[in-house]
């Protein structure tokens, strides 16, 4: 998985958000600014992330192809991308429903 924003790419690594990567990727945007997550899936279609404060950063794209979602930054202040799950063990390292794939700081 990849995080592109402002001429900047963050490789979040293969299935970041299954594995649960520690310590969680730190991303930092200016308001309107636009990221966009892909992952390379040849056979399947991962879930798009989604912010735990839609303030924030929200969805603005449902992906296509190879490109989960794009997302705007809004408002000043932290959300964070993640994934909901049915089951606590699909996330090795995070023990939750739901996996961390980036901490998103806007204006701050």
């Amino acid at each position: 998985m990849k995080a592109s924003f402002g001429g900047h790419e963050l490789d979040l690594g293969d299935c970041a958000a299954l594995v649960g990567l520690r310590p969680v990727p730190e991303i930092t945007l200016e308001p309107g600014e636009r990221l966009t997550l892909e992952a390379p899936i040849r056979n399947a279609r991962a879930p798009a992330p989604s912010s735990t404060d839609p303030a924030v950063l929200r969805m603005v794209q449902e992906g296509s192809g190879g490109t989960l979602a794009v997302y705007a930054a809004g408002r000043p202040g932290t959300a964070t991308l993640v994934i909901d799950h049915p089951g606590p063990a699909v996330c090795t390292r995070q023990p939750a429903s739901r996996c961390v794939v980036a901490s998103v700081s806007v204006g701050t």
